[in-house]
């Protein structure tokens, strides 16, 4: 067996960079959980063809602050309305790839998009749809929830 010798202890202050730059990033990770905007998105992709066209009526690229949910929002359009399919993680990530170097003045790239979707398809928020509520056959009332 070979034998390595242990790295010597960090010192504090690489321990407390370290500490930081963990808890920024969670930091990071529960903002961008409560993002409107990524949670929309979210909610998109879980969407189906005929759910999410609906949605599109309401909303225009414009409404969005963020560049990257801009950007993804208009690829979810493309997939809807011209397409005609379901906004899935995987067809965006596939228009992505399709659509290649043209996303470089956007300063994009497919793999970045495909990243960002999967982060968000992933947020850990468990999504329920605008729609299951209807599809619900039990609706509780005044009585049955006492």
């Amino acid at each position: 067996m070979i034998r390595t010798a242990h790295p010597a202890r960090p010192s504090e202050a690489g321990l407390a960079e370290v500490i930081g730059e963990i808890t920024a990033a969670a930091d990071r990770r529960t903002h961008a959980s409560m993002s409107p905007e990524w949670n929309f998105i979210a909610a998109l992709l879980n969407l189906t063809h005929e759910e999410a066209a609906e949605v599109l009526t309401l909303v225009r690229a414009d409404d969005f602050a963020d560049y990257l949910c801009k950007a993804v929002f208009v690829m979810i359009r493309i997939i809807v309305e011209q397409r005609g399919e379901q906004p899935t993680p995987q067809a965006v990530v596939a228009l992505a790839r399709g659509l290649g170097d043209k996303l470089a003045p956007l300063l994009l790239s497919a793999d970045r998009i495909m990243i960002w979707v999967s982060e968000v398809y992933s947020l850990g928020n468990p999504i329920t749809t605008w729609s299951a509520p209807a599809k619900s056959s039990k609706t509780p009332t005044a009585a049955t929830s006492l």
